[in-house]
């Protein structure tokens, strides 16, 4: 069994901050437009070159210093807090933690109560953000929206695909990235819902060239049960052979004899049939299930629901204009569901949106929307390599993300300057403890700022002194080091992301800030091996300790 360190917070102050140092010192180059790559060794896949700060800050460890790897996990989770509910803004999130702590300690060193300190902290973060809120624009249209994702993804070919398409699926829509076999970066539209369930047998293709099956005014089963025996379809397939009609199932499984059936009556031409699996899994099948029913004016048949598929008949189908079915996909165009409950479907799945905790979720309920929406916008990747595919697909996945924020929260002023001046609406108050913390969050509004600024060469400091100076919108462009007006320049960021990384840096920091005890686990003896030969004096912030920190 693996031991514990238990360390006073006091004590472990130091090697703490050196763990949150030694992420930002990775992070922090790769910020803006002049940031630069950085190359992760990976021992199951080829080196991954990328400026992601959430790919970043999960790719390092440290070996030695338990207390010192709590700091690294720290700043892990503002990241991915970041990831998980920006999608963006990571490693701005990162740096502002890394100023909010620094500066706190130093607070506490010199005799501030924490808790006192981090009331002060999170008045300062609240006044901050409604004052980011009230500068908030809407975005103005295609041209804004493009920019903002070009400023995400580093790519104007990108910032233009992305923007078409939000522009055409809205901010709640579906926007898929996936891999594609031809080289190049491209925009598809889907009309219809679709979802990746095909053929259950290639035997039930109309074309078997295409392996595809393409039914006009098909019947609609939608089935939430096993369908194996031929006596639950032969009511079913003896009316849909009356109305001489083509006859889609979606349902939870068919198999067995009655797969065997309907492939018969498909190569004899007795009955034009194809059978699908519904899509996804557990309650989130039964929710599809629902949704497709639904589009097409189907009733739902199953156990659970009163009414099985032996006892259905004509009048617990759906119908639509056109069906398509390939080995890996289908698509129903035109469903005949009544547009008010398609209408009422769509605002019950929207209502959850906002509560659900992470992207991973809230991406899998944009997909429901896209499929009662009708539209999905799809961007395919082919490219060289793995490692290059990878770092395309993150950068434009931040690309959506920030467009997405744009569209429902507008813009504000980019290139660290709305942080910045958001230090004008932190007033200190009478409790000079709750200052402090205040204070803490006006320096630490700097820190953007500064580092873009580092990373383009520039004095940080004096870039802090000039944009103080200048008229309001107005900035630094970072890589031409002059004054401009940055949102008639196109710099600017979404104003969420922008409120959004202050708190979630704020929120961590804050935790870390009222722990008196740390507990941590001694590093196994396989993780004893791998750092084996590095630096072990944490006292010196230098190369080799960082080397060793990336695996």
């Amino acid at each position: 069994m693996r031991g514990k360190v238990i360390v006073h917070q006091d004590r472990a102050r130091g090697s703490l901050l050196r763990g949150v140092d030694l992420i930002t010192n990775l992070v922090g180059p790769t910020l803006g437009p002049l940031g630069r790559h950085v190359v992760l060794q990976r021992f199951d896949a080829p080196p991954l070159v990328t400026n992601d700060g959430v790919t970043i800050a999960r790719s390092v460890e440290m070996l030695q210093d338990p207390v010192t790897n709590q700091g690294v996990q720290l700043l892990r989770e503002v990241a991915s807090t970041a990831e998980d509910f920006l999608g963006d803004g990571t490693t701005t999130a990162m740096l502002l933690a890394r100023a909010i702590l620094h500066a706190s300690y130093q607070r506490v060193v010199e005799g501030a109560s924490p808790e006192a300190l981090c009331r002060g902290v999170d008045a300062g973060v609240a006044a901050a953000g409604e004052w980011i809120r009230s500068q908030a624009r809407p975005a103005d249209g295609r041209r804004d929206l493009a920019r903002v994702a070009t400023i995400a993804s580093r790519d104007g070919h990108i910032g233009e695909l992305v923007a078409d398409a939000l522009i055409r699926v809205g901010a709640d829509g579906l926007v898929r990235i996936e891999d594609d076999r031809a080289y190049g970066i491209k925009l598809e539209f889907h009309e219809g819902m679709r979802f990746d369930n095909g053929l259950l047998s290639p035997g039930l293709a109309s074309d078997p060239r295409l392996g595809e099956a393409v039914f006009e005014q098909p019947y609609i089963l939608v089935a939430d049960e096993r369908i194996t025996q031929v006596r639950q379809l032969v009511p079913v397939l003896s009316a849909i052979t009356e109305e001489r009609a083509p006859l889609l199932i979606v349902a939870d499984e068919v198999s067995g004899d009655a797969l065997t059936l309907l492939v018969l009556n498909v190569t004899k031409r007795r009955l034009p049939a194809v059978a699908v699996k519904a899509p996804a899994f557990g309650p989130d099948r039964t929710e599809a299930l629902r949704d497709i029913a639904v589009l097409t004016g189907a009733e739902v048949l199953g156990p659970g629901t009163g009414r099985v598929v032996e006892s259905a008949g004509l009048d617990q189908l759906g119908r639509a204009e056109r069906v398509i079915a390939t080995r890996a996909e289908t698509t129903i165009v035109g469903g005949h569901g009544e547009p008010a409950s398609i209408a009422a479907r769509a605002r019950q799945a929207e209502a959850g949106l906002a509560y659900l905790q992470s992207e991973y979720e809230r991406e899998k309920r944009r997909l429901r929307l896209a499929r009662l929406a009708g539209a999905v916008a799809i961007i395919r990747v082919g490219l060289d390599t793995q490692a290059e595919q990878q770092e395309t697909r993150h950068r434009i996945r931040d690309a959506v993300q920030a467009g997405r924020a744009a569209l429902t929260d507008g813009i504000v002023p980019g290139g660290g300057t709305t942080l910045l001046r958001a230090a004008v609406a932190i007033q200190n108050g009478h409790d000079d403890e709750e200052a402090s913390g205040r204070a803490v969050v006006r320096a630490a509004l700097e820190a953007p700022l500064r580092q873009l600024a580092a990373n383009a060469g520039i004095d940080p400091s004096l870039a802090v002194t000039r944009v103080r100076s200048m008229p309001p919108d107005h900035g630094l462009d970072i890589e031409t080091d002059r004054q401009v007006d940055l949102v008639s320049a196109g710099i600017f960021d979404p104003a969420k992301i922008v409120r959004s990384t202050l708190e979630i840096a704020a929120s961590v920091a804050r935790a870390c800030l009222r722990a008196d005890v740390i507990i941590a686990n001694q590093p196994s003896p396989r993780q004893r091996r791998r750092g084996h030969g590095h630096s072990h004096d944490h006292h010196n912030n230098s190369a080799t300790e960082e080397a060793a920190a990336v695996g």
